[in-house]
């Protein structure tokens, strides 16, 4: 008997010490969600003063970019519009192209024009502006392109077919645009989509040296293979369809309306330097051209 009150003691004592401790635990959980509940924003803990102080210096510096034009809605804005300035196409009396005209290269099939896109927002790789083809029928100082004389000097003659020159658009404020391809290579970047060989705008200064790169050279070729030898060294006319061709590379320039980018300019279709060909070795619509001018 006396062992068995012992342990219905025991079991008595436990199980109110263990009744205690829950409910010990139940309450001091009660008065913590209490106090978490009386906690509010507008207590001020920690360190308090550095944030207001942070925070204000935000709105601080946010309102001197608005005013100064540097948000970066702003600087795309202001790009944008730079490079949307109407610009005045040459006038061909004699229905030919010649050296210092300004020209816009129409490409038929997509219904587009060469145009060159100026890097808006900075980026921590090297920003290269590329060259796309917008829908814009406009001339602006992106689409419409200068041909320069490989010397340099204001050529007043026509310009012929295989004869080489430079292309450069320029928009306000940011200078010179040289088109510009590279062989397709082990340390060359292909284009963004295709993987063709790129076509990028490299640029230059109003008063820079002019680039002695062949990289830079450019050349007009006539349309139908077979009467490219005939055709050598006649001025190229306004109204002829023409193939252009990268001098260094042999590749002719491009227009892929089945590859689109959306840039802020709007949509862009993309331009390489890549030579398009049948089973006849003729090129095909992607390589075809057709010069603009008033």
């Amino acid at each position: 008997r006396r062992t068995l009150k012992f342990f219905w003691c025991f079991f008595l004592l436990s199980s109110f010490h263990s009744f205690v401790f829950r409910s010990q635990r139940k309450l001091l959980l009660f008065f913590c969600l209490c106090a978490n509940m009386s906690y509010q924003s507008k207590c001020r803990i920690g360190n308090w003063q550095e944030d207001e102080f942070a925070k204000e210096q935000a709105v601080r510096e946010f309102l001197q970019k608005q005013k100064e034009g540097k948000l970066l809605h702003q600087t795309v804005e202001g790009d944008v519009m730079k490079s949307s300035t109407r610009v005045k196409l040459s006038v061909s009396e004699d229905n030919t192209v010649r050296y210092g005209d300004v020209i816009m290269l129409h490409h038929p099939t997509s219904d587009s024009y060469i145009g060159v896109l100026p890097p808006s927002v900075p980026t921590v790789k090297e920003n290269v502006p590329v060259v796309a083809a917008p829908n814009a029928s406009n001339p602006a100082s992106r689409t419409a392109f200068h041909i320069l004389h490989p010397s340099g000097d204001d050529v007043d003659a026509p310009v012929g077919y295989e004869d080489k020159f430079l292309l450069y658009a320029s928009i306000p404020g940011k200078g010179r645009f040289f088109l510009s391809s590279t062989k397709l290579g082990l340390h060359t970047a292909p284009a963004r989509k295709s993987k063709q060989q790129s076509v990028n705008a490299i640029s230059a200064a109003e008063d820079e040296q002019l680039p002695s790169t062949p990289d830079y050279l450019w050349s007009f070729m006539e349309q139908n293979k077979d009467e490219r030898f005939v055709t050598e060294g006649e001025p190229v006319r306004v109204s002829d369809p023409v193939v252009i061709n990268h001098v260094n590379s042999g590749q002719h320039l491009a227009a892929l309306k089945q590859f689109v980018w959306a840039t802020e300019y709007g949509p862009q279709f993309e331009c390489t330097a890549h030579t398009h060909l049948d089973g006849k070795r003729q090129e095909q619509e992607e390589n075809f051209f057709k010069i603009i001018v008033d």
